[in-house]
């Protein structure tokens, strides 16, 4: 019961926090005009409280990060749960570009067009408001474990195994759509490669961060350790698979990129290489789990 009053405060808390920042962005979207030279201090701590709305609904994120790792040990739609965790990691590292938006916003509104900015910062704010009500429920329906972090840690190896590849190959399937993304947008290419590398670097973080969380579940072990021989044995497999899988596309990006055949710079045969990879071997493992 303690868990749920937990989650239940916590998210009454993060709801007043979007209803505040709706209503604050509304408000500052209206008053922040090229004919005001500088925010009054009224609007200064309105930005604060945000920003302090913004950080309460960010533990929230946390607590339900928490949950759903500690619950995965004994979880049956480990698909679901890793696609869920992939989107609250992505949605809790935008809450940080919802801070740098309102900064922007503040320093660029008396000279530049700021609409794109207002625009991302509600459409960020559907995504979080949407990852907070799901996670809401995920911890509703769930049974609540007795057991701790670091108790469930120490259970079922295939399990984060597991989820450590399907959140690869979600990772790797979101950094295609980073590639097309950056691709169909109309920019000039020293910007166009600049949003590539920011679309590759969302699309990577979840896995990144779940790596992270892996060496440290192991840090321990020994290295020959992390793995037992059912593991092993798929990671080989699922790399040698892969090495056969990618060598067309090292070799065509390799002669093209000489012969200057396609117009795309080298960071983007090497984006394309890197998710093509992360999600065949990704795949590849999961598959045989």
């Amino acid at each position: 019961m303690k868990h749920k009053k937990i989650n239940n405060s916590l998210f009454l808390i993060s709801l007043a926090g979007f209803l505040y920042n709706f209503i604050g962005y509304f408000y500052l979207r209206s008053v922040l005009v090229p004919s005001l030279p500088k925010p009054t201090s009224q609007m200064i701590t309105l930005g604060n409280f945000l920003i302090f709305s913004l950080f309460c609904i960010g533990i929230y994120h946390l607590y339900i990060l928490y949950q759903i790792l500690k619950s995965l040990p004994s979880s049956e739609k480990i698909w679901l749960q890793s696609a869920y965790l992939v989107i609250l990691i992505l949605s809790g590292i935008t809450l940080l570009s919802d801070v740098t938006l309102l900064s922007e916003i503040g320093k660029e509104y008396p000279f530049w067009n700021v609409t794109g900015q207002w625009n991302m910062l509600f459409v960020f704010t559907i995504f979080h408001l949407f990852i907070v009500v799901v996670g809401f429920i995920l911890i509703q329906k769930k049974p609540i474990s007795s057991i701790n972090l670091f108790e469930a840690l120490k259970s079922d190896q295939d399990i984060w195994f597991l989820t450590l590849n399907q959140i690869g190959a979600i990772c790797g399937l979101l950094g295609f759509v980073a590639f097309i993304l950056s691709l169909t947008i109309q920019l000039p290419d020293r910007f166009r490669d600049a949003l590539l590398l920011i679309f590759s670097t969302l699309a990577a973080i979840p896995w990144i961060a779940f790596i992270t969380f892996w060496f440290f579940k192991n840090r321990k072990k020994t290295p020959s350790q992390w793995l037992d021989e059912k593991q092993t044995q798929d990671a080989t497999i699922a790399a040698f698979i892969t090495l056969i899988i990618s060598m067309p596309l090292i070799m065509i990006s390799t002669f093209t990129t000489g012969a200057n055949l396609i117009p795309l710079s080298s960071s983007y045969w090497l984006a394309l290489t890197f998710f093509f990879q992360l999600s065949i071997f990704s795949i590849t493992v999961t598959f045989r789990s």
